[in-house]
């Protein structure tokens, strides 16, 4: 079985669906590949990390960073600057990369790529939006009382290394 829960037969089947008059099949083919995202890493000057809560699935209600898929045509950059701003309405500089990595569940394939980011005003309001239900700023300390995606917490370090311009060690 292939991620989206379709087989390779019924994948190898759908390649000659006519998409015009199946539109519905578009969905079914694409859910079977994985899929582009971004995550992105937003620091204010005083180095909390900016995080939102997931109102959807996959994830819902978990505490993570802006994010979310890439659309075709865009870059990554692009992609990770209009995410920070559907999800909280802020502008910001995407300033480096930090990492990539892949997130394979049920249904999902996602090929993750992570950047660094700085808010381009002096911390204006939060105004969660799109797929986030809210959106905080948090002290590095205080991330673990928080209900976090899988696997953020010890990429954190190497981001906020990443953003300040240092190198990370072993």
């Amino acid at each position: 079985m292939q991620p989206g829960g379709v087989d390779a037969a019924s994948a190898g089947a759908l390649s000659g669906v006519d998409l015009v008059r199946f539109p519905a099949a578009r969905e079914v083919i694409s859910s079977a590949k994985p899929q582009v995202a971004v995550g992105v890493f937003v620091f204010d000057v005083a180095h909390h990390l900016l995080l939102v809560r997931r109102g959807q699935n996959p994830g819902k209600g978990l505490w993570t960073i802006p994010g979310g898929r890439v659309e075709f045509g865009e870059s990554l950059r692009g992609a990770c600057a209009r995410e920070v701003s559907e999800e909280t309405g802020l502008s910001v500089e995407i300033t480096s990369f930090v990492t990539v990595f892949e997130r394979i569940e049920a249904g999902y394939h996602y090929v993750i790529i992570d950047y660094c980011a700085r808010v381009a005003d002096h911390r204006p309001p939060l105004c969660p939006a799109d797929d986030a239900d809210d959106a905080r700023w948090v002290e590095i300390a205080k991330l673990s009382e928080f209900h976090l995606t899988d696997g953020l917490l010890p990429v954190v370090p190497q981001a906020l290394s990443v953003f300040m311009g240092t190198v990370v060690t072993e």
